[in-house]
This record gives C-alpha cells, sequence and structure tokens, in this order.
C-alpha cells in the first residue's frame, strides 16, 4: 500500500513519519483512515459474499432445471405429435362416415323406399280386406 521509504514495511511507526517530515503526519492519518474505512467495506463485502450461497450450486440448480424442461418439451412434443396423427385419423374416419351418410342419404332421396312401402302396404291391406270379404262370402255360401 506503501511505497518510498515505507516500502515493505509491516508497521508504520511514529519515527518514520517524523522521518517524512511535517505534513506527513496529518496526510498519513488521514490515509490510514481511509485504509480503515476500506477494509471494513471488504470484511463486510466478504462476509456478505460468504452468506450467498455458492454460485456453482447455483448455476447447478439451473442447470438442472433447465434440462428437467428441455426433457418435459420434448415429452410434450411427442404427445402433441400423437395427438395430431390422431386427429388426422379421427378426421379421415368422419370424412367417410360423412360421405357415407351423403350417399345413403342421396340414393333414399332418389329412391323413396317410405313411399313405396306406403302404396305396398296399402295394397296389401287392400288384399287382405278383399280375401276376408272373399271369405265371408265362401262361409256364408255353405
Amino acid at each position: 500500500m506503501f511505497g518510498g521509504v515505507f516500502k515493505r514495511k509491516d508497521k508504520i511507526t511514529n519515527e518514520y513519519i517524523e522521518l517524512m517530515g511535517p505534513g506527513w503526519k496529518d496526510e498519513f492519518a488521514e490515509t490510514k483512515r481511509l485504509a480503515n474505512e476500506l477494509e471494513a467495506i471488504l470484511t463486510s463485502i466478504q462476509e456478505d459474499f460468504a452468506k450467498v450461497p455458492s454460485l456453482d450450486q447455483f448455476l447447478r440448480d439451473i442447470l438442472e432445471r433447465s434440462e428437467k424442461v428441455a426433457e418435459l418439451q420434448k415429452e410434450l412434443g411427442k404427445q402433441v405429435s400423437s395427438f395430431s396423427r390422431e386427429v388426422e385419423r379421427n378426421r379421415k374416419s368422419t370424412q367417410a362416415v360423412e360421405s357415407e351418410f351423403k350417399d345413403v342419404s342421396t340414393w333414399l332421396i332418389k329412391y323413396p323406399f317410405s313411399k313405396e312401402g306406403d302404396k305396398i302396404r296399402e295394397q296389401l291391406l287392400s288384399m287382405q280386406s278383399e280375401y276376408t270379404g272373399n271369405q265371408t262370402t265362401l262361409e256364408n255360401i255353405h
């Protein structure tokens, strides 16, 4: 910290301060006060660093979390892909059913069995009435 006469001296005594001449005493006192303040600040910072968890551990935790996020993202990608394939299969299946429904609907409109069925039913009822009438007539003849 000190150069010149005091270089490599462990302690600066009053004797050395006197050797430097007048005015040095006040300057040294101010320097010593500032050095003590600086040492107190450095000690405080060092104590604060000791309280902070290891940066290495913090970085390991972050790395583990990012690896876990990457794994989950990969798994989610697989699930989304699988879901997309299933949606596509269902879409194709739905289109096939819809197409078949349209074909059947068109066919039923072109060939209305219900109307023809009603006519046939009416004819059968008429024939049955006629048969019943003929049966009654035959029974009355005997």
